[in-house]
């Protein structure tokens, strides 16, 4: 939701430079998508490098990799979608509108509700829902690649197979399925940075005109 509030509260200073031709629009854009690299790196690699190693997981670098690179997908498809929203409509009603599209993409994402169990009429929706995605190339990168059963010194341990785990959540892709679902979070993070800088030239010209 910060991402929402970032461009209407540079929205005057960047039309007035914009329109006294100190720097073109992809100057700002370019700019404005650099300087957030950083922050969206730096903050899901700590969060990673401290939840996965405490959490008792898998001492492997290839599942800890795969895991890193969907949150850092994430984080950058956060960032944008917002700005996007942001540029395109006014503060109060880009955040009604990204709540009103950010929780639909929860509940069909397969966390809170079993894919088998959404209605065939809202079943389509879950393919363009970026936590599916996220979802299970977390799950997979962590339980699946042939993990061995994890430590269990109940008599009986229903999650004992990591394999059990992702036929519960109705995840029945193979391992080749994580590279999939990264590959559609990179489709994603392109397409909504074309949004953003197709909004941003579209306000850009619409207020030039409007002045």
């Amino acid at each position: 939701m910060h991402a929402v509030l970032t461009y209407p509260v540079e929205a005057g200073v960047f039309l007035r430079e914009h329109f006294n031709h100190w720097y073109c629009l992809s100057a700002y854009y370019l700019a404005k998508a650099l300087s957030d690299v950083p922050l969206q790196l730096i903050c899901p690699t700590v969060f990673m490098g401290i939840a996965y190693w405490m959490s008792g997981q898998p001492e492997e670098w290839d599942r800890f990799s795969m895991l890193w690179l969907a949150n850092i997908l994430l984080a950058f498809l956060g960032q944008s979608f917002g700005n996007a929203m942001g540029a395109g409509f006014e503060s109060q009603i880009a955040l009604f509108l990204t709540s009103v599209m950010i929780m639909p993409m929860f509940l069909v994402s397969g966390f809170f509700v079993h894919l088998d169990d959404i209605s065939p009429y809202l079943s389509w929706l879950s393919w363009l829902s970026i936590f599916r995605y996220g979802l299970e190339s977390a799950m997979i990168a962590i339980y699946g690649f042939n993990r061995p059963p994890l430590t269990c010194n109940q008599i009986y341990c229903h999650y004992k197979y990591p394999q059990k785990f992702l036929e519960d959540l109705g995840i029945k892709g193979n391992d080749d399925t994580v590279w999939f679902n990264l590959g559609m979070l990179g489709v994603f993070l392109l397409f909504s940075q074309m949004l953003l800088y197709l909004v941003l030239r579209y306000k850009a010209k619409h207020n030039k005109i409007g002045g």
